[in-house]
């Protein structure tokens, strides 16, 4: 007896960073998922950084038992310390990034962030107007709870404990004499205790089993100015006036070409690393060297952004922040004998 596998979708990571796959991150199945994979014969299975999710399937490729309708549910953990550094949007360790596919069910919504709570959680109150009815309702608006809070027995928050409650979404209502508000948190004590940073929810349609979607989370890559700060020892005057920073790889690589504004240590800003912090020899001289726009960053080095002395190249390739530098700054030292 054969037993086939086929696939039902895949889940990938995808960062401007990289050229390839992103493996910043480790998926993992809440204890939910497994249950209902184990129940319908499937399985999930991790190869070169992407999530296969497989189901066992008959002689004419059709699902022995399909889940249609049911919601598969994946965490993202990050394993790279580094990863705020060069990305635009960043993590924090009080919310997760949430996807789903309500939308279109074989593409992954834009995101947005959820506040992650555990099974119990206070909910503070927005406005100091009373009474407020603050009504607590489940992802498929059904009322758990309503408190209200009056003038005299007045409380700027509200708490709830979700002991026994699905994990997913829930809302909190806020209704004033004059105004409502609404505010939506993600529940789930496995989420928490990994320490996740994204949750994925795909409700299974029938269309998956026949596109085999592939989804795809992005993240896009900080953009930053550049900045090299140019400390030369032994160097005249002129010499030092005629140092310039040029990119001269922008063609080769199909890309813009980046443009250099040299601004003297007397006219730092704020935003600069102070003078004083990079040379007191009196034998060296400092000059900046900054970006005219945003640059994004990237792992694979931008070729031939070089260093000039009067056109002849002293360094023909320039370091880009690696992935352990929180900013584009970067200290180039240069001595003559």
């Amino acid at each position: 007896m054969t037993i086939k596998f086929l696939t039902l979708c895949t889940f990938s990571i995808h960062h401007s960073y990289y050229e390839g796959n992103c493996r910043d991150f480790d998926f993992f199945l809440p204890q939910d998922t497994k249950q209902l994979l184990q129940n319908s014969k499937m399985l999930a299975k991790i190869v070169d950084g992407i999530l296969y999710i497989l189901f066992e399937a008959n002689d004419f490729d059709k699902a022995l038992i399909s889940i249609e309708g049911k919601t598969l549910r994946i965490g993202l953990k990050i394993n790279n310390p580094y990863f705020s550094n060069f990305t635009e949007f960043p993590i924090d360790g009080y919310s997760v990034q949430y996807y789903q596919n309500s939308i279109a069910p074989v593409e992954l919504d834009t995101v947005y962030k959820l506040p992650l709570v555990g099974s119990k959680f206070s909910h503070k109150l927005t406005k100091p107007d009373r009474p407020c009815s603050a009504t607590l309702k489940d992802r498929n608006g059904i009322v758990l709870l309503t408190d209200t809070v009056t003038l005299e027995e007045n409380r700027d928050s509200v708490s709830y404990d979700l002991s026994g409650q699905a994990a997913g979404i829930y809302t909190v209502n806020e209704t004033y004499p004059i105004s409502t508000a609404k505010f939506i948190y993600y529940k789930d004590a496995e989420i928490n205790a990994n320490n996740a940073s994204a949750i994925i929810e795909i409700k299974v349609s029938k269309t998956m089993y026949s596109i085999r979607p592939k989804f795809i989370v992005p993240f896009e890559a900080r953009k930053e100015i550049v900045k090299y700060y140019i400390v030369a020892r032994n160097y005249s005057d002129t010499e030092f006036d005629k140092l310039q920073v040029t990119d001269i790889g922008y063609s080769e690589e199909t890309r813009p070409q980046l443009l250099f504004t040299k601004v003297a240590s007397g006219s730092f800003t704020d935003s600069e690393i102070p003078s004083a912090f990079l040379t007191s020899a009196s034998n060296s001289r400092l000059v900046l060297f900054k970006s005219e726009v945003l640059v994004p960053r990237q792992e694979k080095a931008r070729k031939k952004i070089q260093l000039t002395l009067n056109g002849d190249v002293i360094i023909p390739h320039l370091p880009q922040p690696s992935a352990d530098k929180s900013k584009s700054e970067i200290i180039i030292q240069i001595s003559k004998p």
